[in-house]
């Protein structure tokens, strides 16, 4: 039975005839015959079912729509663009939207802006985007106001405004939006148009974040990490289990990044106990929404057999499909396991696509990976030039391993002229970020004292600390490239012969 209020017009449909109250207002309410129903009241009961049974609630707004109401243009477009009650057909739910916003509906008129920003539906227009939350915030739309800080902030159809991205997020804020209070606290992290101030940055999230904004709730969380970019170094205080708390907030909304995040948590057991099933379900959750880095996570777990029968093959297979959608960690990741032959027979030529991929990502591993096998002829032409070049990138990038090999050219002269004194001060840079390979070349030296004065102490110290990190179970491929640990091994053995032919003499 369909009944329309007497008073506030209000459509619903009920199952029996004794409830003939207005839900909305208590007034009494009327039997309407669907053959005689307007276009409003096809959109009113629409709307009833949005409430109650999303199924039928499209079947009421295309009624309206064909009896020519409009009221119901915002609904039925975000219907179609997610597939509520209907197959999904985005591309015609993203024109309703034009059409309410050409209406002047600012709900519209930002969620139009937001598929012309994404390119969903529509062809990508920033700039388009951009003109339609300004029509939103004159309507003091408090999303379109934080949009707007965002794409002030970072060119996004403008030029960059650092202070029009503040003040329309001041804007936002005064309308309760949370999303504006996660860009002020981006722009006091950044120092954007401020000076730099991490305990603003953390006031902001934690303001938006209890509003809501799964962005705001995801750098809260980071805060309490402590990854946030100079939290640590300023000492700032971390509590593991509330960023496993906000992480959570954020990633109920799906925020993917938080899902990461949550992940590594549960995998390391960080603010919560190791628990690799909760990790292989963010995992999931992020592979269903193609992200690279669950297919990357997911090849972990396979890789190491936590939680899961350890399967090579699979690991493989999990970061190729990260790496092909252009994740850097799993483009090492394959290419080492291809050049260790692990999940499949070595493979050289493969492991130098994908360090070579990963160099065109501006990963800092595959560009002292690949620099290794250049200035070495390591399983390709010995090409020393392109080696130094791309070590003197990793170490630029703060890569350990990149200041060893600059080391060991500057000491034997690959790719550039011998220079002991530089050696010595990239090997020394590389060992201040506990690099093990830098360790072993200087402990050689201190037990050669050609270059440096010859310091058995030095050398044994050296050597203890660059076994102690190898052995960490955690430790990657280089001892296979290098068979550093043969070295180290032999360095140890070399140094109790000599002790035992001092005692004996």
């Amino acid at each position: 039975m369909i009944l329309q209020c007497t008073n506030c017009n209000e459509v619903i449909e009920i199952d029996r005839a004794a409830y003939r109250v207005c839900p909305r207002c208590g007034y009494s309410m009327k039997m309407v015959r669907e053959e005689s129903m307007t276009g409003l009241q096809w959109a009113s009961l629409g709307f009833f079912y949005q409430d109650h049974w999303d199924a039928k609630s499209v079947e009421c707004f295309e009624k309206a729509v064909a009896l020519g109401d409009t009221s119901c243009y915002l609904a039925l477009g975000y219907a179609l663009r997610f597939g509520q009650g209907v197959e999904r057909d985005v591309e015609r739910g993203v024109q309703f939207y034009l059409k309410a916003a050409q209406l002047g509906q600012a709900a519209a008129q930002h969620n139009y802006g937001y598929c012309l920003e994404k390119g969903i539906g529509v062809e990508k227009n920033p700039e388009e985007a951009v003109r339609w939350y300004e029509k939103a915030a004159e309507q003091n739309y408090g999303r379109s106001l934080g949009n707007l800080s965002n794409c002030y902030t970072n060119g996004i159809g403008v030029e960059k405004d650092y202070q029009k991205a503040m003040d329309y997020a001041l804007r936002g804020m005064e309308q309760g939006n949370a999303y504006s209070y996660h860009r002020m606290g981006w722009l006091y992290l950044e120092g954007l148009g401020v000076e730099r101030n991490l305990e603003k940055a953390f006031y902001y999230w934690e303001k938006g974040a209890e509003l809501g904004s799964d962005w705001a709730q995801y750098n809260l969380a980071c805060c309490y990490h402590g990854v946030t970019k100079g939290w640590k170094e300023q000492g700032l205080p971390m509590d593991f289990e509330k960023a496993v708390y906000w992480y959570e907030k954020a990633a109920e909304q799906g925020n993917e990044d938080a899902l990461w995040n949550l992940s590594c948590c549960h995998r390391d057991g960080e603010g919560t106990s190791v628990d690799y099933s909760k990790a292989q379900e963010c995992y999931e959750k992020l592979i269903s929404k193609e992200n690279k880095q669950g297919y990357y996570g997911m090849g972990r777990l396979y890789e190491n057999g936590w939680g899961v029968e350890k399967d090579l093959e699979k690991a493989l297979s999990l970061y190729e499909e990260a790496a092909r959608r252009g994740y850097a960690g799993a483009m090492i990741s394959a290419a080492r396991m291809f050049e260790a032959g692990e999940g499949t027979p070595a493979d050289y030529e493969n492991a130098i696509y994908w360090y070579e991929r990963g160099v065109e990502q501006g990963d800092e591993d595959c560009m002292s990976s690949l620099a290794n096998w250049c200035l070495h002829g390591t399983h390709m032409k010995q090409d020393t030039a392109r080696g130094v070049l791309l070590a003197r990138k990793a170490a630029d990038l703060g890569d350990s391993y990149g200041m060893c090999l600059l080391g060991e050219s500057y000491e034997q002269g690959l790719g550039v002229e011998k220079d002991i004194e530089t050696a010595l001060l990239w090997y020394k840079k590389a060992i201040e970020r506990d690099c093990e390979e830098a360790m072993y070349h200087m402990a050689l030296l201190c037990l050669e004292g050609v270059f440096v004065e010859r310091d058995e102490a030095q050398a044994r110290s050296y050597i203890n600390k660059a076994w102690e990190i190898i052995s960490d179970p955690e430790y990657g491929y280089y001892e296979q490239e290098a068979g550093l640990k043969d070295h180290l091994e032999e360095l140890h053995k070399r140094l109790e012969e000599e002790n035992s032919s001092d005692r004996t003499e």
